[in-house]
């Protein structure tokens, strides 16, 4: 076997057991995280250090390799906690969006699973069926990453919200390449499946409907991607302009409106300002997102963000990565007003940025830093300073 130095995985690499199974069609990824977070902010008053651990291990299984076809594959992602619900600073001085991801998901238990299915019919078509963990999903974004582990912690980088993907959802996803683009129609059921199958009930209270048209681009030579995002629910909701209604007493000639149907649309790009030859997935560049919702029943109404990141320039530590990044979230005014109504608190965008530099130690075993600066969506706060460290072992 490989020294410990050089191993992918604590017990991996070239005549491990790992690389043997893997060979034989069963992957393996599984990895402990520990998250230490604290408040830096003088009067945001519990400044005491919150800690809390991450497993997430992947079995990932290739068909062809276990003597079945060609194409086939499944997954599943097995999350564990040790907090229900701490672990971090999520929810403190006023913050309405977690600061870190991967201790806010799954909420309020300590694990979740998740399993998908994936047929691909050939280099362009590919159909995968299951419950999907969206988080996971969007950490294979090549710059920004995702996740929230070894890049960006913030949900506002880590998973950005839309009001209308939640972070465990079952349903179906259809990819198709073709030159000019590549297109993702996911058609899932709204409600968050974190516990559940999801497949009792399935589409009993609508489905939301997901494409998104992917355009790579080059520009002088290095890599890049262009995407618009449209999402769309027939998901029956109650007015947010009424919500105070559901609690105190209406007023004479005041019913409570359903509303049926929410919308999004999106647009984010990637693109690398520097690529190593020798390995393109290595570099780093720019990026951005953003998008405009209904506002009602939809939480959101816009968001923009906005940043630079990918692998370290430094020489010598290719396998590091690092970021910088600002993001605005701006919440639905009917919302707003109605929870100012019933709690007599004032509730506008919030906007931060996040800086971090991850290390890797050796490819198993790395550790990172992580600073944010927050105005909370709560404005009777004042800003947030957060400071954040982690050390992760692959295993």
């Amino acid at each position: 076997m490989l020294p410990l130095s050089e191993r992918p995985t604590l017990f991996g690499g070239s005549g491990s057991p790992e690389a043997w199974l893997r060979d034989r069609g069963l992957g393996l990824d599984i990895s402990w995280t520990q998250f230490g977070q604290t408040m830096l902010s003088p009067d945001s008053g519990d400044n005491s250090l919150q800690s809390g651990g991450k497993l997430n291990a992947k079995f990932n299984l290739d068909g062809a390799k276990l003597g079945l076809w060609e194409g086939l594959s499944a997954s599943a992602l097995v999350e564990y906690k040790t907090n229900k619900t701490g672990g971090s600073v999520n929810g403190f001085n006023g913050i309405l969006l977690p600061v870190n991801t991967q201790m806010y998901e799954p909420k309020d238990e300590h694990s979740a699973v998740s399993l998908t299915v994936t047929q691909r019919f050939n280099e362009s078509i590919a159909l995968t069926v299951g419950k999907f963990n969206m988080v996971d999903a969007a950490s294979a974004t090549p710059i920004v990453g995702g996740g929230g582990i070894n890049t960006f912690w913030n949900l506002n980088f880590a998973a950005p919200p839309s009001g209308l993907v939640p972070a465990y959802i079952t349903g179906l996803s259809l990819t198709v390449k073709t030159a000019p683009a590549n297109y993702t129609l996911m058609v899932y059921d709204p409600k968050d499946t974190q516990n559940v199958s999801g497949l009792n009930g399935w589409g009993q209270d609508g489905i939301n409907a997901r494409l998104a048209v992917q355009f790579p681009v080059k520009i002088g030579g290095l890599n890049g991607y262009q995407t618009l995002v449209g999402v769309y629910s027939t998901k029956k909701s109650i007015d947010l302009a009424d919500l105070p209604w559901l609690v105190l007493p209406n007023p004479p000639n005041v019913t409570i409106d359903v509303k049926r149907g929410s919308w999004y649309l999106g647009y984010n790009f990637q693109q690398y300002l520097w690529q190593r030859e020798d390995n393109p997935a290595e570099g780093w560049g720019i990026f951005g997102q953003t998008f405009i919702a209904d506002g009602n029943p939809n939480q959101y109404r816009w968001f923009v963000n906005a940043g630079v990141g990918g692998t370290s320039p430094i020489p010598g530590r290719n396998l590091d990565r690092f970021g910088v990044g600002y993001f605005n979230t701006s919440f639905s005014q009917d919302l707003a007003a109605s929870l100012n109504t019933l709690l007599g608190i004032d509730i506008g965008a919030e906007r931060g940025i996040e800086a971090f530099y991850n290390a890797a130690v050796t490819p198993w075993f790395r550790i990172a830093l992580d600073l944010q600066y927050i105005r909370p969506g709560v404005h009777d706060f004042g800003n947030a300073f957060v400071a954040g460290m982690s050390a992760q072992v692959k295993f």
